[in-house]
């Protein structure tokens, strides 16, 4: 029941971040100050492109959909961790950033999981036989 809603809610959240990573993370490339900021915005780009080719790959069932998936919740377990440590100063407690970071990475493993782990691969052509 909740398996169908669930892997349309993963794949809008495969599209919307990865369009708005890459449309983000082109225009923050003018707007680097620091090192860790490059990172953050390297990692915007990477969850943008890795958030469209995951929605392409998992809706077309390709074997290439799961690494994708995980490199998408890793780019974006990254940014999630470090964007307030780059951008907040040094008033951002680490606790926070690594609060941030983990309730990332636990909706990216969840995506995961609903649109690979959950997922059927495509049925052959061929009928089985016994």
């Amino acid at each position: 029941m909740l398996g169908p809603a669930a892997r349309v809610l993963a794949l809008a959240l495969l599209l919307f971040t990865g369009g708005a990573g890459a449309y983000n993370g082109v225009n923050e490339l003018a707007d680097v100050e620091t090192a860790l900021q490059a990172v953050v915005t390297a990692g915007v780009v990477a969850y943008g492109a890795f958030g469209l080719a995951s929605f392409v790959a998992v809706a077309r069932r390709w074997r290439s959909a799961g690494w994708l998936v995980v490199l998408w919740g890793i780019a974006l377990t990254l940014v999630a961790t470090l964007a307030p440590l780059a951008y907040g100063g040094p008033d951002v407690p680490l606790v926070g950033a690594l609060a941030g970071g983990l309730a990332t990475a636990l909706l990216a493993y969840g995506t995961w999981w609903v649109t690979i782990r959950r997922t059927r691969p495509a049925s052959s052509a061929a009928p089985v036989s016994r």
